[in-house]
């Protein structure tokens, strides 16, 4: 095998594990965002909304207090993620805003936040894990 062909081989497992990195850690970070969301009639945790490229501003009226469209969602961008692309994991309901800054008991430090001075941590895990495979 020449040199060039080993320098892609290695680039192409390089990438791969990349892709794979941000993937996961798209997932990982969002289904978190779910899992920390308060569960009171099940319309919050039932309402973050994974998308590519623009906000998804879609509400869901349909209670359900395990979370499962709203994972559905977060792994739907996160399997089909492109390169480049900016993932956003939103909620679009009103008082989205007011949960964040403590207003329910159910998460009183909120969500989004919280998860958010995880994400290093969340991303070298993600990373080590891509790398062994």
């Amino acid at each position: 095998m020449s040199l060039g062909d080993q320098l892609s081989k290695i680039l192409g497992r390089v990438q791969t594990q990349m892709e794979t990195t941000v993937r996961e850690s798209i997932r990982e970070v969002g289904h978190r965002m779910v899992d920390r969301s308060p569960v009171d009639s099940g319309k919050f945790i039932n309402n973050w909304k994974g998308s590519e490229g623009s906000i998804n501003t879609d509400t869901n009226s349909e209670p359900d207090k395990s979370g499962a469209a709203s994972h559905a969602s977060i792994d739907a961008v996160a399997d089909n993620w492109t390169p480049g692309e900016t993932v956003y994991i939103t909620s679009s309901l009103p008082y989205a805003e007011r949960i964040e800054r403590g207003w329910s008991g159910g998460a009183p430090k909120g969500v989004v936040g919280l998860t958010a001075t995880e994400f290093g941590d969340i991303l070298q895990e993600q990373l080590r894990k891509a790398k062994n495979g």
